[in-house]
Formats: C-alpha cells, sequence, structure tokens
C-alpha cells in the first residue's frame, strides 16, 4: 500500500487518533514501507502497552547487542529495552530517509510512548547518547523555518518530525522520574556532559515544552549537587555514576510533578482496515503454501 491504513491508526488512552500527518499518497512519497514491518511494529504496539512486558524487557540482559545492531563497536550486557529503542531509532531514521510514511512513523513513535508511559530502567550508555543525538537532530529540524510557502512534502515531513519528536522527548522525561532515575544515570550523565542548545529552544512548544521543562529541570539539579569533575583528572565514569545515583532519592517531589502526562497508545481498526490488511496477508500465504496445492475457482466466478 501507498498510503496509511485507512481507519487503522495507533490510538491514545482517550481513543482520539494519536498524532496528525498529511496522507503519504497524497504527498507524493516515492515508496512504502514492508507490510511485514508494518505488522511487527504493531505488534510491538500492543506489547508495550503492558507495563510487565515493559518490565521485563528492562530486566532481561543481552550479552552483545552489537549484533542485533548491525554495529561494529562493542554493546555489550545491554537490556532488551535499551536495545528495542535504539532499534526503533534506527527505524524511524530509515523511514525518514526513504519512505516519509506517515502511518509507519505514527506507529514508531507509539511505541515510544507506550515506553515512555510504563517506564525503562538500565539504559545503555549507547541507547542514552543515540537518544540525545536523535532528539537534537528532529529539533534541530523543528527550529527550522520553511522558506516562503510550504510545498506539501514539506509539510509532511514537518508533521512528522514533530509527532516523533513529541514521542521521544516524552520517553526522556519518563527516563528522569522517580525511582527510575536512579536506574538511568547513564542518561543523566550524558545530558551533563553536552546539553543540546535546541531542546532549550523548544521549552515554550505547548506540546514538545512540557516534558523537556521537567528534562532540564532534572539536569540541572543533579549539576547543582554532583556536578562532573572538570579538573583535568580524568575521573572515571563510574564514579560520577555512582555519585548520580546516590544522589536520585534526594531528588525535589516539585520537579516530579513536573512531569508531563501521556497516555498510553493502542492499534485501533475502523470500518475499512480489512482493504488494507487482507490483500496483504493473502499475498503472505499464498507464498507460504506449497507450490503442488491447486485451488479451484466456483463456477461463474471472476478472476481478480
Amino acid at each position: 500500500p501507498t498510503a496509511p491504513a485507512p481507519g487503522a491508526v495507533p490510538t491514545g488512552a482517550d481513543g482520539a487518533a494519536a498524532g496528525g500527518g498529511a496522507d503519504s499518497a497524497a504527498a507524493g512519497m516515492p515508496s512504502a514501507p514492508p507490510a511485514q514491518g508494518l505488522a511487527l511494529l504493531l505488534t510491538l504496539l500492543e506489547l508495550t502497552g503492558d507495563r510487565g512486558f515493559c518490565e521485563a524487557a528492562s530486566r532481561t540482559t543481552l550479552a552483545d547487542g552489537s549484533r542485533v545492531l548491525g554495529n561494529s563497536r562493542a554493546v555489550q550486557n545491554v537490556a532488551v529495552s535499551s536495545l528495542l529503542i535504539a532499534l526503533l531509532l534506527k527505524v524511524a531514521h530509515w523511514n525518514f530517509a526513504t519512505c516519509r510514511h506517515a502511518f509507519f512513523n505514527r506507529a514508531v513513535s507509539g511505541i515510544l510512548a507506550n515506553l515512555a508511559a510504563n517506564g525503562v530502567e538500565r539504559l545503555h550508555w549507547y541507547t542514552a547518547g543515540r537518544m540525545i543525538e536523535v532528539t537534537t537532530l528532529l529539533a534541530r529540524n523543528a527550529l527550522k523555518p520553511l522558506a516562503g510557502p510550504p510545498e506539501p512534502t514539506e509539510l509532511h515531513r514537518a508533521g512528522m518530525v514533530r509527532e516523533f519528536l513529541r514521542s521521544l522527548t516524552r520517553l526522556l522525561s519518563g527516563c528522569l522520574r522517580a525511582p527510575l532515575v536512579a536506574k538511568n544515570c547513564t542518561l543523566v550523565y550524558a545530558l551533563q556532559r553536552a546539553y543540546p542548545s535546541q531542546l532549550a529552544s523548544l521549552e515554550d512548544d505547548p506540546e514538545i515544552g512540557p516534558p523537556l521543562l521537567h528534562v532540564r529541570a532534572v539536569v540541572d539539579w543533579f549539576q547543582a549537587q554532583c556536578p562532573p569533575d572538570d579538573s583535568g583528572r580524568g575521573e572515571e565514569s563510574s564514579v560520577q555514576l555512582a555519585r548520580l545515583e546516590a544522589a536520585s532519592g534526594r531528588l525535589p517531589a516539585e520537579i516530579q510533578e513536573m512531569v508531563a502526562g501521556g497516555g498510553r497508545f493502542a492499534y485501533r481498526e475502523r470500518l475499512g482496515s480489512t482493504a488494507f490488511f487482507a490483500p496483504e496477508v493473502w499475498r503472505e500465504a499464498r507464498r507460504l503454501i506449497p507450490e503442488h496445492v491447486c485451488w479451484s475457482q466456483p463456477t461463474g466466478a471472476r478472476a481478480a
């Protein structure tokens, strides 16, 4: 298919459609993502809506995640939740670079929003860095003014950027809320070392600003309580992480009250969704059926 599934959208807890975005076909997108990939995302959307699944993903560790991510650098002893976030960021980047498919982007954003609502623990160094990098890139794009009257493709892409950025900032904020912040000090330390100026520039945005205000408040508090070593002695990161973890229990209640709320997202079908999925499911089923199986056609039936 070359357009979002008619009537099939990830929806929030209130049942409203999650996010906006123009129709991919109307925007002239070159291609659509594979149906198998979309089906997998919708499965993850359902799974991450369950708190027990998200907690188990944070407790389960993979000895070597570099093979899953396709990285040459070692990503060792990584929680499955961190691995999932890193993979989703790669998938989203691929969609922006190739298809710019609004429904695909909406599904990835919904999964990140579910992880933000249910909680992520033991955030890996690699994932924390990638979250900050992608958020900064999206923020830079969101802040970029459109030159002249915007083309439909530009509006389409801008809508996708804001939708994905909204979910990613909620995830950053969710990882820094108590008591999870004590187990996500890698993210605190990464933000201490280099807080992106683009995030500060979006703090007044009515949609994206609230979670960023919480992130900034948390980082500023830790900066005052446990400033990183700038003396040049080369303090090991493990020492600073231990200091951050020890201080996390003193995080003031007023900062926690700044946590922006966000409902969970789920897949909901509306009338007409079968027309989108049935051909894809049938095509895959026929591919798997042995070649010797012969299908007969009822008398008088017309070939499709």
